[in-house]
């Protein structure tokens, strides 16, 4: 089996699993040495399901050119140029547009990267203690604190990679990313699987407090008044989530999960839900949404243990209901590490703005 077939294999098995990754979310790569080209996974593609037309081939050299480069501070003129130059390093002949991890992947030198979002990992990283944590659970572990994606990213990363060398004379192979996720690499699917499977028994090893599991949907009543209220194409779907119960009892109980915790939860399931006390003023309190918030919410949440999930297309609805699931979980995981710290709002302004998080959302829900 080739090094790509092998990255699909892969691929497949991690994305088929919904505690580690969702939608469009995560990514993969494998680097061919000898062809000096890396197969990325394409933005918007799922793991779950990906072939090998689902990635993207780069010039690793091209790569590793723009991490030599110096790019404006501004954020909206930085990500242009960088995605131009990130679009430039692919291989002639390819279309697809590449993970915006891109350059990440190209700095670990081993031969496949696994990018994932596990929620009992990101209830450690989106947590108070996630800087004391993760070196307790591995001292090999290199944390990167909250940076935003892109380019910066992987400069942040690059620094912390070039420390770790210098430090200690060997790769580094395992990145846990403030509010975000894992990055874990190796020269064999074997050793990835082992190196992955390792951390996250370390992890799963203190998750004392567990959210109750399992969501169900079921008829809630104002799914068409919600549909309409949502615009001409708007879907909805009402959820039954027992986890939800003691987080929505109350405004108060409420504001933890009155936020966004990860880049994924921006995009899919947005940045707050809509909370309801009541049935009474539905029409007036969505409204009263889309004017403070510039856009209608995924997510409604009706003072109990269930929830609306809302979007463009079924599709969009139900990973939605997903992604907000992870959400709710994760929260209760983050207890075990001294409780939630979630994403600034300067930082979820960034993703909701963000042209390659929208691109990719698109390609993900096929709207």
């Amino acid at each position: 089996m080739d090094g790509l077939s092998q990255l699909v294999e892969i691929s497949n098995f991690y994305g088929a699993d919904e505690d580690y990754v969702l939608g469009g979310g995560g990514n993969t790569s494998y680097k061919d040495a000898e062809k000096g080209i890396m197969y990325v996974k394409a933005s918007g593609y799922c793991l779950a399901d990906i072939t090998r037309d689902g990635f993207a081939a780069m010039s690793l050299e091209k790569l590793a050119e723009i991490m030599k480069k110096s790019y404006p501070e501004e954020d909206d003129e930085r990500e242009r140029q960088a995605l131009e130059d990130l679009m430039n390093a692919r291989m002639p002949g390819e279309e697809k547009r590449p993970s915006v991890e891109t350059l990440l992947h190209a700095l670990l030198p081993q031969k496949f990267v696994l990018h994932l979002h596990p929620t009992a990992v990101n209830g450690l990283s989106c947590s108070k203690e996630a800087s004391y944590w993760y070196k307790l659970l591995n001292p090999d572990c290199i944390y990167i604190p909250l940076t935003k994606p892109g380019y910066t990213l992987a400069a942040a990363c690059k620094k912390e990679i070039e420390k770790y060398r210098a430090e200690r004379g060997e790769e580094p192979y395992l990145l846990m990313m403030q509010n975000h996720g894992l990055f874990v690499s190796a020269d064999t699917p074997e050793k990835l699987q082992d190196r992955f499977k390792d951390f996250m028994n370390m992890v799963n090893a203190q998750l004392g407090r567990r959210p109750p599991l399992g969501m169900e949907c079921v008829v809630g009543g104002l799914e068409k008044e919600l549909r309409e209220l949502y615009g001409p194409d708007g879907y909805a779907e009402y959820y039954y989530m027992p986890a939800l119960e003691i987080l929505s009892d109350s405004r108060l109980a409420f504001t933890n999960l009155d936020h966004a915790y990860t880049p994924d939860h921006v995009v899919y399931c947005g940045a707050r839900p809509l909370y309801l006390e009541n049935r009474q003023n539905v029409a007036g309190d969505f409204k009263e949404y889309v004017k403070r918030q510039g856009r209608p919410p995924k997510i409604v949440v009706i003072n109990s243990s269930a929830f609306y999930a809302l979007g463009s297309s079924v599709k969009a609805a139900r990973l939605a209901a997903e992604l907000f699931y992870d959400q709710v979980r994760l929260i209760y995981y983050t207890h075990n590490f001294g409780g939630p710290n979630p994403l600034p709002e300067d930082f979820v302004s960034f993703i909701e703005n963000w042209e390659i998080e929208n691109y990719r959302s698109k390609v993900s829900t096929g709207v």
